[in-house]
């Protein structure tokens, strides 16, 4: 019984783990958009 908790619990904190790195994906993923936005932005005002 104890092993199925033991399993269970390595499962739960391997779920986590990813959710983890998900969030750090997409939080990355953003701050890329962001920056390119920020060099089109400055592209353009600089063409101009």
């Amino acid at each position: 019984m104890a092993k199925v908790a033991e399993e269970m619990a390595a499962q739960v904190r391997a779920e986590e783990e990813m959710a983890a790195a998900v969030m750090v994906a997409e939080g990355m993923a953003r701050a890329e958009e962001e920056m390119a936005a920020e060099v089109a932005t400055a592209a353009r005002t600089s063409c101009t």
